[in-house]
């Protein structure tokens, strides 16, 4: 095993792996989630939303249990979260108008809190951002749980609670692109990035 970028370990041979397939097929799900809403499929949206949330919550396990995580993989990663949360606008919209309607000042700040970290980092670094930080992934598992539950009809009360820790988590993404040295996937908190940080200078 040999050390790519950003202190990512990386076996050799450059093969897609189990964590990759689950990633890449994550972004073939987004596409297929756009192809449902324009056939106004609200069941087949929501399995396949719901299919890519269990993905999601595998791969970064499985490349960390199996020895396999590599730049490649962070960068398939976030490729495939973006595709699907690029996925669910026209999706939303499409399907359930009312929602939009409803919740637009919600979603709008929602979906700030994960572009606009993005976006910074992309600006400083000239690359995606793939930090895949602990407060990401518990976000992920909570705010995709809640959006299930909005669509269902059941209650909208949970997405609105998950806005506001999407903001802090995005304010610690914006915090972790400053801190950093140089561009590095996979930092879990501020606190690595300063590690990082201070590694760099010695």
């Amino acid at each position: 095993m040999e050390t790519g970028a950003g202190g990512v370990g990386r076996r050799g041979g450059g093969g897609m792996t189990l964590p990759d397939f689950l990633s890449s097929s994550r972004i073939a799900a987004a596409g297929l989630m756009c192809v449902s809403a324009f056939c106004r499929s609200r069941p087949l949206f929501l399995v396949l939303f719901a299919a890519s949330l269990a993905s999601d919550s595998v791969d970064g396990f499985l490349a960390r249990r199996l020895h396999e995580t590599s730049e490649r993989g962070a960068r398939l990663d976030s490729i495939g979260d973006l595709a699907v949360i690029l996925a669910l606008v026209p999706g939303v919209y499409l399907l359930w108008p009312e929602i939009i309607e409803r919740e637009a000042v919600w979603i709008v700040v929602g979906l700030a809190s994960y572009l606009v970290p993005s976006l910074i980092g992309a600006v400083r670094f000239r690359r995606m951002t793939s930090y895949h930080t602990w407060g990401a992934k518990a976000m992920a598992v909570f705010m995709g749980v809640s959006l299930l539950l909005m669509f269902a009809g059941i209650s909208s009360v949970p997405f609105r609670c998950c806005i506001p820790l999407a903001v802090l988590e995005g304010a610690e993404e914006v915090a972790i692109t400053f801190v950093l040295p140089a561009w590095h996937s996979n930092v879990h908190t501020v606190w690595h990035a300063l590690k990082i940080r201070r590694s760099a200078r010695k």
